[in-house]
């Protein structure tokens, strides 16, 4: 009749057994508490103890109460009512919070009157429980921990779902099926998994289908799981409940974040509590997850394997994105109150697919329409190519701006890029800079000016530090089975962190074999692997060799003692131009009607001795004028 967990079942046979050696063959609530305050980790126990209750002060309550009942049904009225109560709060099997709210909520049992008797106060007692657990009644089409999508598409509040009939249509089939009716839907992030889902709840509501497409809510789940055992809990609940509703469908989102597989002593595994549902036909459960993450927790659970039925998601390419874009057109057009022409919104699909490397299509190219229009409308814009180019880059830090360098060279980056010269499959960006330490610091001011880039988007590696296997590991991470696996390596971080980033190579000279692999596939390439396997992309790097040139051979190209007529973008071997320091200084003399002169080129060795002058200067109040010299650098008085 009633589902009881099996602490409950437990319980209530202790409360059976004392009642009928008491002469009551009809169980009430009279005896409930005392067996609750005998469970040391039950949530009953706890709280009387925060309350400064001990079981001694339940029996004797308990035993200055007289029942006189006749014998009847198994459990009293009032005991069938608190059950009933309890399994609309349960939504399957009943546990002792579950029963002990129900108590509370009852007015008339026996077991409220023996708290009250105890001095306290119902309502105190809801509210503490109501802080440790999400109670939320069932009211028709709610379930607890979920989210009802197929409700959501009768309200219109999905976007649509374009050029993905052929995976709807394999989620019919299998959903359909006799045996192995469970769906998963393998993809990478961002290919539009969860739009398939959500897709299907909206095919279901338009052909009049039966059936509920129900999400569950993991952060909800997950929330104030303080017992071990609790987010277990929980999902059996929820399955058990939608096991009864024969047409419902449960949605897990990212199901490798609940299937520990044995991997963490403190992993959520909940792998076995879903194989019995998932053997029957009565419940059916669509999962989602990315194929590295399937081969690392389902795939290995050979069990668990068959259960599923793969639908493997491919990245849609350029041409599909278009249409897919085109539909949801509309869609944000009406919501950001913006229109955009379609051949905009082609050159904002082409852009967004060649600047934005480590994210798939079609989210990134939504991603950043939803952002440019977003934009025009907070800054009532016209949405045009100049717009969708800064929105750009603002997401990979790259800044058009070839005033004020100190190596006029660098503009050619601006060239490069503006009439798409550079390789198709190759974006980033190859310098070559005498190591001189005075020469660096200046470049790294133009490369900021140019690229936004600071210390947290810079990376310098040292190739001497990089000639073993040990050592290229803190690049890309440890191997499986190696101590530091889950660990991501300084290299493959950074980028994937900041996929524009500087990436500064000090001794060239040293490079090793590993190394030297790894240098070329970035460079004739645009990308690596790391330890996982990951392909990395590297098309948005800058990358400055710090070279001691021995031989100048032609336009772009250097030897040294390793790197061997390699092509760079850039090769500055000539000093920087340092008007460009100097002229700073003499305006800032301007600005503060200074006298001051200077008869020397300023580089940034001198700045530290320049601004503790000007500062005295302004500070004193010196209207003197003054010559500054290499020599000393320090004012010198001009006489007349």
């Amino acid at each position: 009749m009633y589902q009881f967990s099996l602490g409950l079942e437990t319980l209530l046979e202790k409360v059976r057994i004392k009642s009928e050696s008491l002469g009551q063959m009809t169980l009430g609530t009279e005896y409930l508490l005392e067996e609750m305050m005998r469970i040391d980790d039950g949530i009953f126990h706890f709280l009387m103890n925060e309350y400064d209750v001990d079981i001694k002060e339940v029996i004797e309550e308990s035993e200055k109460i007289l029942v006189l009942r006749k014998r009847g049904s198994k459990y009293s009225n009032t005991l069938d009512s608190i059950f009933k109560y309890a399994t609309n709060l349960s939504y399957g099997k009943i546990k002792e919070e579950h029963l002990l709210l129900a108590i509370l909520e009852c007015k008339d049992s026996i077991a409220l009157q023996i708290i009250m008797n105890l001095g306290l106060s119902p309502h105190d007692l809801i509210v503490d429980l109501e802080e440790i657990y999400d109670f939320k009644e069932y009211k028709g089409e709610e379930v607890k921990f979920t989210t009802n999508l197929t409700e959501k598409a009768r309200n219109n509040e999905f976007d649509g779902l374009f050029e993905y009939d052929n995976y709807l249509q394999k989620l019919e089939v299998v959903l359909n099926k006799k045996y192995k009716n469970n769906p998963l839907i393998i993809g990478e992030a961002g290919v539009g998994k969860s739009a398939i889902v959500e897709g299907y709840a909206s095919f279901l509501i338009k052909e009049g289908r039966p059936g509920e497409v129900l999400e569950l809510n993991l952060s909800q789940m997950l929330a104030n799981t303080k017992y071990r055992g609790d987010f277990e809990g929980r999902i059996e609940e929820v399955l058990g409940y939608l096991k009864n509703q024969k047409s419902s469908i449960l949605f897990i989102d990212e199901i490798h974040t609940i299937m520990g597989a044995g991997s963490a002593e403190n992993s959520l595994d909940v792998a076995n509590i879903l194989k019995p549902f998932l053997a029957r036909s009565d419940l059916k459960i669509i999962g989602a997850t990315t194929l590295e993450e399937y081969h690392k927790t389902i795939y290995k659970d050979k069990a668990l394997r068959r259960r599923f039925d793969p639908i493997l998601v491919k990245e849609p390419d350029l041409i599909t994105t278009k249409r897919i874009i085109k539909g949801l057109k509309e869609s944000y057009s009406l919501f950001h109150k913006k229109e955009i022409t379609d051949e905009t919104l082609n050159y904002l699909i082409e852009e967004s697919d060649r600047v934005i490397l480590n994210k798939a299509r079609p989210d990134k190219c939504i991603d950043i329409l939803d952002e440019v229009m977003s934009y025009a409308n907070c800054n009532q814009l016209e949405i045009d190519s100049n717009l969708i180019d800064y929105i750009l880059e603002e997401h990979i830090g790259y800044k058009k701006d070839m005033k004020n360098l100190h190596y006029k060279e660098l503009s050619k980056l601006s060239f490069l890029s503006e009439n798409n010269l550079k390789e198709t499959n190759n974006y980033n960006y190859h310098l070559a800079l005498e190591d001189d330490d005075e020469s660096l610091k200046l470049l790294k001011e133009d490369l900021k000016t140019l690229f936004g880039f600071n210390e947290e988007l810079t990376l310098e590696l040292d190739l001497s530090q990089y000639q073993d296997n040990a050592s290229m590991q803190t690049l890309l991470g440890a191997p499986p089975g190696y101590v530091g696996y889950q660990e991501e390596g300084i290299l493959s971080k950074q980028i994937l962190k900041y996929p524009m980033s500087l990436l500064i190579l000090r001794n060239t000279s040293d490079i090793s074999a590993a190394f030297k692999n790894l240098y070329q596939k970035i460079i004739n390439e645009g990308f690596f692997y790391d330890n996982a396997g990951n392909r990395i992309y590297t098309r948005h790097l800058v990358i400055l060799d710090l070279v001691k040139i021995k031989e100048k051979t032609s336009v772009g190209f250097i030897k040294n003692d390793v790197i061997d007529n390699v092509d760079f973008d850039i090769m500055l071997y000539k000093k920087p131009d340092l008007n460009l320091l100097t002229s700073s200084y003499e305006e800032l003399f301007l600005k503060y009607n200074l006298n001051v002169k200077l008869d020397f080129k300023v580089r940034p060795k001198h700045k530290k001795a320049l601004n503790t002058i000007i500062y005295d200067l302004l500070t004193n109040q010196d209207k003197n004028e003054y010559e500054i010299t290499l020599e000393n650098l320090r004012p010198v008085l001009v006489k007349h």
